[in-house]
């Protein structure tokens, strides 16, 4: 019981030091003009179920650029698209390829990817589910030499939009990272599943295809047999190739490459 008081205890003791020195370090860094924050909670009551609405109403009052902080997160809002796409150009000095506009060809290829086309028996089917199932397919091939079954197809494409909607859920811990390693609204726990799953679909291939090498099976000469060429080998910038390494990389190529397909 004392420890817990303890804990309590700095976690109060801490969240009252930043709030007194907060504001004397965003003065000096020269942040725009926005509400005015509460304790501990800062300006989480601004914003409520629609952000959106929130800061287009604030944008009203405050400007078209404004701060505020959401727990202990310092954030600088554009509410404006002219503003938002001014300011990614800057950064990135107009590399960035999201904020520029789209041509009428490719507008139209969204709309119809957006929509059901019928057959002629009547049946619907949706171009979106069909492209994953498509670029996930030739992703497994390059990467495996083998198909992906459809079960696995629908299971990683509910595991995608899953993981989409976990990283874009509220989370205390983005708020207050002083409480972070506690995980209380079980965002981690979740992601970790998730990512473990993908993880665990990647390493039956990888151990599957581990043991052929052992008996000198013939070779895929696919990214997993490259992957196996360089395993061991130390790159200039201190990386080394091995299972952990095969496995987050097959991740990013399949999961970054079948999620671009994503119509919602």
């Amino acid at each position: 019981m004392a420890f817990f008081h303890l804990c309590i205890s700095s976690l109060l003791l801490v969240f009252i030091i930043s709030y007194i020195f907060q504001p004397l370090l965003d003065a000096r860094r020269r942040f725009p003009p926005g509400p005015h924050r509460l304790p501990v909670i800062s300006n989480l009551h601004n914003i409520g179920k629609n952000p959106h609405h929130a800061f287009a109403r604030l944008a009203d009052r405050y400007g078209p650029l404004m701060s505020i902080r959401l727990g202990g997160v310092r954030a600088v809002v554009a509410t404006p698209a002219d503003a938002a796409r001014e300011i990614l150009q800057l950064q990135r000095n107009n590399a960035d390829i999201t904020g520029r506009g789209g041509m009428d060809s490719w507008h139209a290829c969204g709309y119809h990817a957006n929509s059901s086309i019928t057959l002629a028996g009547g049946t619907p089917v949706s171009v979106a589910r069909e492209a994953f199932a498509a670029v996930a397919g030739v992703l497994w091939r390059s990467m495996f030499s083998e198909d992906m079954d459809a079960a696995t197809t629908r299971q990683l494409r509910d595991v995608i939009e899953e993981a989409v909607v976990v990283a874009g859920a509220p989370n205390l811990s983005d708020y207050f990272p002083v409480i972070a390693a506690a995980d209380v609204m079980g965002v981690r726990r979740r992601m970790d599943n998730l990512v473990g799953w993908v993880y665990g679909i990647i390493d039956v291939q990888i151990d599957r295809r581990r043991r052929r090498r052992i008996v000198c099976e013939p070779r895929k000469n696919d990214l997993l047999d490259v992957a196996f060429d360089m395993e061991g080998e130390v790159e200039s910038e201190g990386w080394v190739m091995n299972q952990d390494t095969m496995r987050g990389m097959f991740m990013d190529l399949l999961v970054a490459g079948s999620s671009s397909t994503q119509v919602q």
